[in-house]
């Protein structure tokens, strides 16, 4: 198998239908569709079953990077870990931290400002609340899940509020 190159992928003419598949070697390969597009694409076999991976588009993925990532998945396959199973968890763990950052009493707290400023007459007003929360609330529970913060922690945060100098 000869490997592939910039040169030998521009040459490559578009299938009239479907897809041409340009083989790199070692499971790694681009693909070609009809409509002009490239897509890396990753074959391996786990546990006696085919499994294609998407790796990403050509020309915005260089060779060099495809044969890395690739390199990179034989890896995780020689640990005895399936390349696409491992994708899913990280991005279930990624799903799950964005709607944690989502439910933080800092988002929440600034969603609240968002709804509540116009009803506010006085602009300055506005920036005491902003600026009341970025330096006394914030620091101690901004990024606290809503769902966390428990009433002694909220109670704490007040004594702060209403000890402080004016």
């Amino acid at each position: 198998i000869m490997r592939l190159t910039d040169k030998i992928i521009q040459t490559a003419k578009k299938p009239s239908r479907g897809y041409l598949r340009l083989t790199d070697g070692d499971g790694l390969s681009l693909k070609i569709t009809d409509r002009g597009s490239y897509f890396w694409n990753f074959r391996y076999y786990i546990n006696g079953r085919e499994r294609n991976m998407s790796l990403g588009r050509y020309p915005a993925m260089s060779i060099e990077a495809a044969r890395g990532e690739a390199l990179e998945l034989r890896y995780h396959l020689r640990q005895g870990l399936d390349p696409l199973a491992e994708r899913k968890k990280k991005q279930a763990a990624y799903l799950a931290e964005e709607k944690t950052q989502k439910e933080t009493f800092e988002f929440v707290a600034r969603e609240w400002y968002q709804l509540k400023r116009p009803e506010w007459k006085n602009e300055k007003h506005a920036q005491q609340v902003i600026t009341t929360l970025e330096q006394f609330v914030f620091p101690f529970i901004g990024k606290k899940p809503i769902s966390r913060i428990s009433p002694p922690e909220l109670l704490k945060v007040m004594e702060k509020l209403y000890d402080r100098p004016e």
